[in-house]
């Protein structure tokens, strides 16, 4: 038996924010429509203190992702690639669902993180994530890479706002060293098919 499905439609982009100034939040990102995928691209050009950004989801539109939700779980894990042969992995750092978003790494930093994200975004269905990226590399060597799993325990509507939120630790709810001016939080979504 040969199913025929149709192809997805192609990513939009759905908005973006920047920071002008150091910051511990992100302006959010919103948007409307049934958007099955959501790719997010994560840019934390430094923090002023050791921290760990944490990405923040909210169902509704338009509205702040809740500083005190209890509906996420994150596991995230460090790789340090050593040589082209060699690589090593840390221990999975795993958030209880008691933290307020996603964690973006598994330790505290002060350095950069650049990562992309993909999130299942299906109504009716637990929203899944899933993203690689690196941390305190700088312009002339590799830094560790970041691996990021977890879920957003809710299946009512969609994923429709997100933000960046700094905190001091990977586990826990306090608010850490502001994220450095040009960080940035980018949305695309894709339609269902």
């Amino acid at each position: 038996m040969i199913v025929t499905t149709s192809a997805p439609a192609a990513p939009v982009y759905l908005g973006g924010q920047t920071l002008g100034s150091a910051s511990s939040t992100t302006p959010i990102v919103s948007w409307t429509g049934a958007y099955d995928l959501l790719t997010v691209e994560i840019y934390i050009s430094g923090y002023s203190g050791s921290a760990v950004a944490r990405l923040q989801a909210s169902t509704t539109a338009g509205a702040t992702p809740s500083a005190t939700a209890t509906t996420f779980l994150t596991q995230t894990q460090n790789t340090t690639i050593t040589s082209p042969t060699t690589i090593a992995h840390a221990a999975a750092s795993t958030g209880a669902t008691g933290i307020n978003g996603w964690n973006t790494g598994a330790t505290v930093i002060s350095g950069r993180r650049c990562q992309f994200w993909q999130i299942k975004n299906t109504a009716g269905q637990v929203k899944v994530v899933r993203g690689h990226g690196m941390h305190s590399y700088t312009d002339t060597a590799l830094g560790p890479h970041d691996m990021t799993s977890g879920i957003f325990t809710t299946t009512a509507g969609q994923i429709q706002s997100l933000m960046l939120w700094s905190a001091n630790a990977v586990t826990g709810n306090n608010s850490g060293g502001s994220m450095t001016a040009g960080s940035y939080l980018r949305v695309w979504g894709t339609l269902a098919a």
